[in-house]
C-alpha cells in the first residue's frame, strides 16, 4: 500500500541516522476514501492524500520547516477507511517510494499566512535523502 505520511526534519535525520522510525499514521487510497472524492483517477487520488498529509505534517511540525511528507509502499493498518487514515508499523529507508517538502519561497509564503494549496511541493526520488536533507538546510 502506497502510504503519505506526514513528517519533520527529525524524522529524516532518524532515516539517516537509524535503520527504523517508528510506527505512525498516514494516509492512503481505499475504496470507501476513494469512492468520496470528486476524482478517481488514481494520480489525483494520490495528489490529495499528498496535500492531505503535508497539511498535517505543518500542524504538527515542532520546528516549523514546512510541509515534509515521505511517501512509503509497505502494509498498513486501516484506522479510517472514511478519511483514508492507515498506520505503518515502523519504516526504513528500503521502503520510500518518494519526500517532497516545500522550498524556502514557499516557507516564506506559509508563515506570512498564503493559502498553502497554492504552493506546489518540491519532490525528491527514494534515493536521494542525503539530498533532501540538504534541501531542508540539515
Amino acid at each position: 500500500m502506497r502510504v503519505f505520511l506526514p513528517s519533520c526534519v527529525a524524522d529524516i535525520q532518524g532515516l539517516l541516522g537509524q535503520a527504523e522510525l517508528p510506527s505512525r499514521v498516514g494516509y492512503a487510497a481505499n475504496p470507501q476514501w476513494a469512492l468520496n472524492q470528486d476524482d478517481q483517477d488514481p494520480e489525483y487520488l494520490e495528489e490529495v492524500l499528498l496535500y492531505t498529509a503535508a497539511a498535517q505534517s505543518l500542524e504538527s511540525n515542532p520546528e516549523n520547516t514546512g510541509r515534509i511528507v515521505i511517501v512509503v509502499e509497505m502494509p498498513a493498518t486501516e484506522i479510517d477507511t472514511k478519511a483514508g487514515l492507515v498506520e505503518v508499523v515502523g519504516f526504513s529507508q528500503k521502503q520510500i517510494q518518494a519526500l517532497f517538502a516545500d522550498d524556502l519561497i514557499n516557507k516564506t509564503a506559509i508563515l506570512a499566512g498564503q493559502d498553502m494549496t497554492e504552493l506546489d511541493l518540491t519532490w525528491f526520488g527514494p534515493t536521494e535523502i542525503l539530498e533532501f536533507s540538504d534541501f531542508l538546510g540539515q
